[in-house]
Order: structure tokens, then sequence, then C-alpha cells
């Protein structure tokens, strides 16, 4: 049994779904809800308040923090488990996120988390098998007790995002490693910390928003944090070669290995860093 987390404000039937899905793991959950709907105490702070709960319950080595808009597939905790198991310096395991519309394309991992956090995506059939990351946006991980002794908890002076970045580089900065379980994924449904919950709306009311000028505040202290004091450039990946050739909605990985079935969606959606190639077809790096 795996002790889990959700962080809970408002949204209740996001909640619910959230422990549906919960409930079916293969591998059986002991849920704890923490309700901030009183405190406002801010994500970062009620899931530390989480963590604290079962941190200090010998039983278990694992814990895992799951927002209450991230649905995971039935056996993604297992997932988690398995690939903690196989890797001893993985300190921090994260699940990948599948886009709603678009079950093949999945987001895991980051490739900046400066002046913003991009995640590589990509066709679902290049997460098949586990992979150590930069960092990776913790809408759902496990976090392995004895790195969590090593480390601590997040750091609550970032109260909404850049958390999951920070705890990530923290880990990393330590000797623990960061992990992507091969097929472990949810769908996460974006909260308000999310850009596309403003689109449409002029900066100028953007920027007077509470939550908003929050957030700027803590992508500010990332960067005195990590970026000024040049950890980040030390920490960072250099990993930037191509993954796929699409030709003719057919997806081929460049390392030669076929990827099964027929692309479906849009070529321009497989991942963020596209770019033409000289033979037509669409060369694709993550």
């Amino acid at each position: 049994m795996i002790p889990v987390v959700i962080p809970y404000y408002k949204k209740l039937g996001r909640l619910l779904k959230c422990k549906r899905r919960l409930n079916k793991q293969t591998m059986p959950v002991v849920i704890h809800v923490v309700n901030d709907n009183k405190r406002h105490s801010g994500y970062t702070a009620a899931v530390n308040r989480g963590l604290r709960h079962w941190l200090s319950r010998p039983q278990w080595d694992y814990i895992v923090v799951c927002d209450q808009d991230m649905y995971l597939d039935q056996n993604a905790i297992k997932l988690m488990y398995e690939s903690m198991e196989s890797h001893p310096k993985c300190g921090i395991a994260v699940a990948l996120q599948q886009k709603k519309d678009n079950p093949l394309i999945v987001q895991g991992g980051g490739r900046s988390c400066f002046p913003a956090g991009t995640l590589f995506e990509a066709h679902i059939s290049y997460f098949e098998e586990d992979k150590p990351i930069f960092w990776g946006d913790l809408a759902c991980f496990m976090v392995r007790k004895e790195c969590m002794w090593n480390i601590g908890l997040l750091d609550e002076n970032f109260r909404f995002i850049c958390s999951d970045s920070d705890y990530c580089l923290t880990a990393r900065s330590k000797g623990w490693e960061v992990w992507l379980p091969g097929n472990c994924k949810g769908v996460h449904q974006k909260g308000a910390a999310h850009p596309s919950t403003y689109e449409g709306m002029a900066d100028e009311e953007i920027n007077k928003i509470p939550i908003v000028k929050q957030m700027s505040k803590d992508q500010t202290l990332f960067k005195k944090k990590w970026v000024d004091s040049g950890y980040y450039g030390l920490l960072e990946f250099e990993d930037d070669k191509p993954l796929f050739v699409i030709r003719e909605g057919t997806v081929t990985a460049i390392d030669g290995k076929e990827l099964q079935g027929k692309w479906l969606g849009k070529e321009e959606d497989v991942v963020s860093n596209e770019r033409e190639v000289g033979d037509g077809s669409l060369q694709v790096s993550a």
C-alpha cells in the first residue's frame, strides 16, 4: 500500500474524480486529502502539510503527491514504485501527462524551467522506458522518504509555481536523480496557474489577478536562487537531439526504431520544438 497526498482547493468534482482513479489503482493506496479551502495557505504549503502527515510513519518508503486535477491510469502508481525500486538513486519519480484531446501525445520531463517551464512533448511511444530528466512537472510524483529526509520538504516561499522545478533541482544538487517511469501517465486538467486560463485577457487585466502577482514573485525567487547563483547551468541537461521524423503520417524515431501505428494528430502538435528539414519531412526535437 502506498500513501497519497491530494492538496485540495475548491473544484470538488475534480477531487472526487481524482480519488476515484486512485481507488482503482492496481497497487492499493491510502489517501490523505489536505483541505486548503479555509487556510488559503497556497499549493506548496498544502503539499507539505500532507507530506508531514505521512513522513513520520515508518511502514512506507515512498509517498505520492497527486494534484486534485490529475487523473491517473490504473497502473500508474505501480509503475512509479517499480521505477523507484529499479533506480536506487531516484529520489523523485514523475508521472507523464497525457493531452486530453489527443492521448497519443504526452508531456514529461522539463526542457527548461526559466524564464518559463517547458516540457518534453512527444508521441507516447517515446516514453515506453524509464528516463532520467532535468526536472519534472510535479502534478503527480512519488518521492523517496530517504531523499526527503535529506533535502527537506518543498520550499514554501514558492506559493504556487516553481516549487516543482525547485524541488527537483534541490534533489539533484544533493546527488539524487529525477526519473520518468515508462508508460506511467494520467490526464492533467490544468488549473489556475496554467497560462491557458488567461487566454484572451489583456496583460493589464492579467497582472492585476492576485495569483498572477504571486506567480511573478515565485519566478523572481527562482531566478535568484538558481539562475543568478549559477547552479541552474551546472544541473541543466545537454540533450537536444532530434527524436522523430514524420513522413506522410508515419512516425519514425531518429535512432531507427519504428514506432507502432500512424500519427493521428496534426504534425505541429507533436512537440513544441519543430522545424522543416531539407527533404520536406518534419524533424522534431525534444
